[in-house]
């Protein structure tokens, strides 16, 4: 279930937990929302806890190494500059370059106790999906298997996977980390890059195209297609943005937006191949855009003849149940004179002849 917000939808999806457990006896893989807008919360959270009068911008926080003393928190260059010249001035006094410091060992507290609070690795689901870290399988074999386990237990838990084949699947899976440890994939599963490689294309070279792993992957498949959040999606958003200016038709966007992407697969402006076809391409352009004229005039002229026999066809359909009305209240008047004639001759009376 994706959400817009790591508060977002909740009920929603306790909601859902419940209908699909009745109908389906089973549970929903869950592995918290969208982590994107956790760690923008984390931001406002931190400095929720903080008054300092300084401008916040000014501090650039190193979260990666454990600070207790304040003295330690590296605020930054600009920061650090600020405060000497501060201080010289007389502006501020020790105290409050204590206070300030203080105050930012609270703000990274207060972050990382945001992080933990929010972070998917609360989720036992997420804890022991480490298993299918390539870099993990290779490294420590012995504790990928454990987790390989305790993944299968929670999937058992929610009835995603029956039990009767756990004890097959964690025997494919010490079969595959034995396959990696002795191919010419090993060096791609030890130099794994979350920020460039895919771990699906990996994992799908080495189970997806082998029969043996077929049980393996299907569950490999399930974990994999987990949806954590949508900032992917929401990243394109801002590139939308970026790209947008007047005038731009849906066409135009979608052009850049492929041109953006493809910079990004192959890793920059740089490193795009000026192959024949692309000069090709390039040099054929204005070609291209004087038919691209050409057929949308066509195609307007088309669509402006279709609006004109659209017109005419409504009028010849209006005039048609305006004649079907007529000769109903034609059909009516008539049965309604003639049954007017029999009472009235039955009476022994004089009857009075309508002329149409």
């Amino acid at each position: 279930v994706s959400r817009n917000g790591p508060s977002v939808n909740w009920s929603f999806y306790d909601k859902l937990e419940k209908e699909i457990k009745n109908e389906c006896d089973m549970g929903l893989l869950n592995i918290g929302s969208c982590g994107l807008h956790v760690i923008h919360g984390v931001f406002h959270t931190g400095a929720r806890e903080t008054d300092s009068g300084l401008d916040v911008d000014l501090l650039k926080l190193d979260l990666e190494k454990e600070r207790v003393e304040n003295k330690k928190i590296e605020v930054g260059f600009k920061a650090e500059g600020e405060l000497k010249s501060l201080l010289s001035t007389k502006a501020i006094s020790e105290c409050q370059v204590f206070q300030f410091r203080e105050e930012c060992r609270q703000f990274v507290v207060e972050c990382v106790n945001k992080i933990f609070e929010r972070s998917p690795l609360k989720y036992r689901l997420a804890r022991n999906m480490a298993c299918l870290d390539p870099r993990l399988m290779v490294s420590d074999q012995e504790h990928s298997k454990s987790k390989c386990k305790r993944l299968l237990e929670e999937l058992v838990t929610l009835n995603r996977v029956d039990g009767d084949d756990v004890d097959i699947l964690v025997a494919s899976y010490k079969e595959l980390l034995h396959d990696v440890d002795g191919c010419e994939l090993k060096s791609r599963f030890k130099d794994f890059k979350v920020e460039d490689d895919r771990v699906d294309m990996l994992l799908y070279e080495c189970m997806g195209r082998n029969k043996k792993f077929e049980k393996l992957w299907r569950v490999v498949r399930k974990v994999l297609l987990v949806s954590h959040g949508q900032a992917s999606v929401e990243r394109g958003y801002s590139l939308n943005r970026q790209t947008e200016k007047d005038n731009m038709s849906e066409g135009v966007i979608v052009a850049l937006r492929q041109i953006i992407d493809y910079f990004v697969l192959v890793g920059g402006m740089l490193k795009v191949d000026i192959t024949k076809e692309l000069l090709y391409s390039a040099s054929s352009s204005t070609y291209r855009y004087h038919q691209y004229l050409e057929e949308d005039k066509r195609k307007k002229g088309q669509e402006a003849i279709q609006r004109k026999r659209k017109t005419v066809q409504d009028e010849v359909d209006d005039l048609k149940k305006r004649k079907k009305v007529l000769e109903s209240d034609i059909t009516n008047l008539t049965t309604s004179s003639e049954n007017m004639q029999m009472k009235q001759r039955q009476k022994g009376k004089k009857l009075v002849t309508v002329f149409w």
